[in-house]
């Protein structure tokens, strides 16, 4: 099978490396097989004009240079072996599940420099297990509520939603570990539901409210959520007085 013209060009005059990325557990050192490993330019733009100097009019030239993102899995050795990398500065992020990268967050990912000249790269990142929460949503008389958002809030760092399921059971998995505040939001029916008269007010659940039951984030509880093991909790939010009117309630 004979090359395109243009790629046997790009092969001989620009200058490429190979990259071996070891992926671990961050508490036992072990390898991790099968973990996404995802490397590609930080600009594309760049990429492109170290190419287009030498092959500005050839349309091979011109698709290697928006080629896409690699992605290679890591081996039994937890090994992600790349080929062919274009000299510059690449992005890495890993998705594996049940593990998360402390410092890949949101947009930011961990970045390297790819030096022909300087050689082959190697590195290594260890993965930290992930946490996850369960538990059951109830209000001041015990009674599930089931549709209300959940939301979890890592200082500095990510949030998690996810919605109260039948019996009024809620589960997130994936959490990187650390501290955390829980938000619960009910739905408006919910709150126009638990509205009952109590001293000339009407009393109801919050729309929003913290664990363990209250309005103010600063009153919060904060939860210590540890790598690999499932934290649960019971959430009950009591009755206060609201002094919107609700129409129809």
């Amino acid at each position: 099978m004979r090359l395109p013209l243009g790629l046997l060009l790009a092969s001989l005059l620009i200058a490429q490396s190979s990259a071996a990325i070891t992926v671990t557990d961050a508490l036992t050192g072990q390898p991790l097989a099968d973990a996404k490993v995802t490397l590609g330019p930080v600009d594309f733009a760049s990429h492109r004009a170290s190419i287009e100097k030498l092959l500005a009019s050839t349309k091979d030239g011109d698709k290697m240079a928006r080629r896409p993102k690699l992605q290679v899995a890591t081996d039994l050795s937890g090994v992600a072996r790349f080929e062919g990398v274009l000299p510059g500065a690449c992005l890495i992020s890993i998705a594996r599940k049940g593990y998360v990268d402390a410092q890949q967050r949101g947009f930011q990912h961990r970045r390297i420099e790819v030096d022909a000249l300087a050689g082959d790269v190697k590195l290594s990142i260890a993965l930290t297990p992930t946490a996850s929460l369960s538990g059951v949503l109830a209000g001041e008389d015990d009674e599930p509520l089931p549709g209300a958002t959940f939301h979890a809030q890592l200082d500095g760092g990510n949030s998690y939603y996810g919605e109260v399921g039948e019996g009024g059971r809620f589960h997130l998995d994936g959490l990187e570990p650390g501290r955390y505040r829980i938000r619960l939001s009910l739905r408006t029916e919910q709150v126009r539901a638990s509205l009952k008269p109590r001293g000339g007010e009407q009393w109801g659940y919050p729309v929003s409210f913290f664990h363990p039951g209250v309005e103010a984030a600063a009153q919060a509880e904060v939860m210590q959520l540890t790598a690999g093991i499932d934290h649960r909790v019971v959430m009950r939010t009591p009755r206060t007085a609201h002094q919107r009117l609700w129409h129809g309630a």
